[in-house]
């Protein structure tokens, strides 16, 4: 009981990624109407920290271009199994 009881915590705790990723996007796309490029966006530029919400997650941009960017969510304890 005790292993599906961790994953349903993972599966509930992970839209706290979620929703931290969907948040940096929104700010994403708002910088890139001011900027006309990506190129140059940072969290603290955006005013964010790298913490998520609920802070399960970290979240990072990286491989950023005028057209492109990769943003990821990294689990941190307790979430660190997901």
């Amino acid at each position: 009981a005790y292993p599906a009881y961790l994953q349903y915590l993972y599966k509930t705790r992970r839209s706290d990624g979620q929703a931290a990723l969907m948040n940096l996007a929104t700010y994403m796309e708002h910088y890139y109407t001011e900027n006309n490029s990506y190129t140059g966006a940072t969290l603290a530029g955006l005013g964010l920290t790298n913490a998520s919400q609920q802070g399960y997650y970290t979240v990072s941009i990286s491989s950023l271009t005028a057209t492109t960017y990769t943003l990821t969510a990294t689990p941190v304890a307790p979430q660190t199994g997901d």
